[in-house]
């Protein structure tokens, strides 16, 4: 049960990460395909925090 519960939690950091990316993208060029662009890249930071830095720890 506490292993469901953290994927749940997970789902919220790539969420995080797809959007803020999405905004940075946008606000730097006014473009939506930067802005696709950076909701790519927000992801994949999301992805790497979640791997390296919030998998190992407890709360």
């Amino acid at each position: 049960m506490a292993e469901e519960k953290d994927n749940q939690n997970d789902g919220f950091y790539y969420l995080l990460g797809t959007i803020f990316g999405a905004l940075t993208g946008f606000a730097i060029t006014e473009t939506v395909i930067f802005a696709l662009l950076g909701a790519i890249i927000g992801a994949l930071f999301a992805a790497f925090f979640v791997n390296a830095l919030v998998k190992d720890r407890t709360y």
